[in-house]
């Protein structure tokens, strides 16, 4: 086993690097992006307030 390590040490260091930066870029994207649900919800709230303002602003 030591002499595993010793012979593949950068190796293993640089794949654990490239694990945890493919980790971390992962929580971070996953957390930019809203869910499909909350997309829909907000879609149909901007077009609810944009009805609104377009009735407000008429005159009858």
């Amino acid at each position: 086993m030591k002499q595993f390590y010793s012979k593949h040490k950068k190796k293993i260091i640089i794949v654990a690097i490239c694990f945890l930066l493919l980790i971390a870029c992962y929580l971070l994207l996953k957390n930019n992006f809203p869910n499909e649900n909350q997309v829909k919800k907000d879609f149909i709230k901007r077009n609810i307030e944009q009805e609104r303002e377009y009735w407000h602003g008429r005159k009858f």
